[in-house]
């Protein structure tokens, strides 16, 4: 895909989820019901974003299709050549949270839905040397379906996650800290968060920072 096919369906895709990890770094999602309040439905407002985003990416994405000189087939993420193998594939002594907060108790999960969010992680962070990344992306999944009562395939289709066709081993252990030990990178109920070094996300902006690494915001 060209730079400007990038551009253009970047600033489209506003409120969406995002791979957490670009370039040298390679994307969601709690906070208690009770003190949470929502003037319209939740998701309807994710996708209600600044107009002038919007229109400004319709500028763009006809410009791109004017230049486009042949089809651009939509395809897994190439991983970024600056991360090792070792680091992408293998779990590491450092894929540990030196400082952890904890979930009040597990959260089970069927067969089916482990493998979902395994495969998500992966897509979302799977090759992020930071394994922080990692945990902070199951977190926002676990925490997505907490806050809004719902399953994990519901999170999946509600919030726009996209999902690899296998998991490596970081993804698995990130999943089974914080589903199974119910492990947290951060104390804060984040539920949804976006690479701002790939994107400007003004519906994001509007909540409440957790935590920044790389340009990785997560919010609650």
């Amino acid at each position: 895909m060209s730079k400007s096919h990038l551009t253009a369906f970047a600033a489209v895709v506003l409120a969406a989820p995002m791979f957490i990890c670009g370039g040298v770094s390679a994307k969601k999602c709690v906070q208690n019901t009770k003190s949470v309040v929502v003037e319209q439905p939740f998701f309807e407002e994710i996708r209600d974003i600044d107009e002038e985003f919007k229109l400004k990416a319709a500028e763009e994405l006809e410009l791109a299709q004017e230049a486009a000189s042949e089809q651009v087939l939509e395809q897994e993420p190439e991983i970024p050549a600056s991360v090792e193998w070792e680091w992408y594939d293998v779990v590491k002594e450092t894929d540990v949270i030196e400082e952890p907060f904890y979930y009040d108790g597990a959260y089970a999960l069927s067969e089916s839905e482990r493998d979902l969010i395994e495969r998500t992680v992966m897509h979302e962070a799977g090759w992020c040397p930071d394994y922080r990344l990692l945990i902070l992306t199951a977190q926002c999944i676990r925490n997505g379906c907490e806050r809004f009562d719902q399953t994990p395939h519901e999170t999946f289709d509600n919030f726009g996650y996209a999902a690899m066709s296998y998991a490596n081993p970081r993804s698995k252990k990130a999943v089974s800290d914080v589903f199974d030990k119910g492990l947290k990178c951060v104390d804060d109920d984040i539920y949804c968060y976006y690479n701002s070094t790939m994107v400007a996300s003004a519906w994001h902006e509007t909540q409440t920072l957790s935590i920044d690494i790389d340009g990785n915001r997560f919010f609650y």
